[in-house]
């Protein structure tokens, strides 16, 4: 599916690809598409397709989903002096998640940027650009990640194929406008049909072993987001009452965790595990 972009943003980032300057920060709301717009930009700028195809493309990440510390910014800011490039296009380092420097890594990515390199491009996406250094923010260019509202949203999902058109509606309103989420909750939309029914249920009326083999089902099916949107439509008519309620709220952190590339299953096993208590 194609990622969605608000008008006002991506003019800036046409702008970007036009005349690149030497760094820019990624900044809006989670699930805003601002990663997978950061690689699109970077392909687009490098000539290259994939992130692992070309050498032009370094990408840095926090370690485990915790934090990006100094020596991932160090070895990317030596390979672009040792590792063999294509010189006729520039590199461009991606620093995702970049509010999870530590301290001495953002210090170092500060040093980095007061001496830049030519012809090297750095794209840091956020979440949370309060907490990224006043010294490194102002030594590059914010572009914020508009959120859309409904209409555009929906018009923007109706013009995508394979889309389940019944569930876009209801999946706007859900997502809270945010489209990477809404994406997700479409994806799962359309594997619901894979969920058994009674799956459901037993993963509410079951003790804890019969709810870990259930997951391991699951699992095996690749099916989370889908059984994820399959417990929001059974909670919803049941919202009025506190244990739903929890549920619902473990269901909604589920989706933040597996967005954070945290193991679907563990995420899963942990829901059933707070079902216990």
């Amino acid at each position: 599916m194609t990622s969605y972009v608000h008008p006002s943003t991506k003019a800036k980032i046409d702008n970007l690809l036009k005349l690149p300057t030497h760094g820019y920060i990624f900044s809006g709301p989670q699930y805003m598409f601002k990663d997978e717009t950061a690689l699109s930009v970077a392909h687009q700028l490098t000539g290259g397709e994939h992130i692992f195809e070309t050498p032009n493309i370094i990408l840095i990440e926090p370690e485990e989903n915790k934090s990006i510390k100094i020596g991932a910014v160090k070895k990317a800011r030596e390979g672009l002096s040792l590792t063999a490039y294509d010189v006729s296009h520039p590199r461009v380092i991606i620093i995702r998640k970049a509010d999870k420097l530590t301290t001495e890594a953002a210090n170092a990515l500060l040093k980095t940027l007061e001496e830049p390199h030519d012809n090297v491009i750095f794209i840091l996406t956020t979440d949370r650009l309060s907490l990224l250094p006043a010294t490194v923010r102002s030594r590059l260019q914010t572009i914020g990640f508009v959120r859309p509202n409904a209409e555009q949203l929906r018009d923007f999902f109706s013009a995508q194929d394979g889309v389940d058109s019944g569930s876009i509606e209801r999946v706007v309103e859900q997502s809270n406008h945010l489209p990477r989420l809404a994406a997700l909750l479409l994806q799962g939309a359309g594997n619901e049909q894979k969920i058994d029914p009674n799956d459901v249920e037993r993963f509410f009326s079951g003790n804890l072993i019969e709810r870990f083999v259930l997951v391991q089902k699951i699992s095996k099916q690749s099916l989370h987001i889908a059984f994820l949107s399959a417990l929001e439509r059974t909670l919803s008519s049941h919202m009025t009452q506190s244990s739903n309620a929890f549920i619902a709220q473990r269901v909604i952190q589920a989706r933040r965790y597996i967005d954070a590339n945290i193991s679907p299953r563990l995420v899963l096993e942990h829901i059933c595990l707070e079902l216990e208590l």
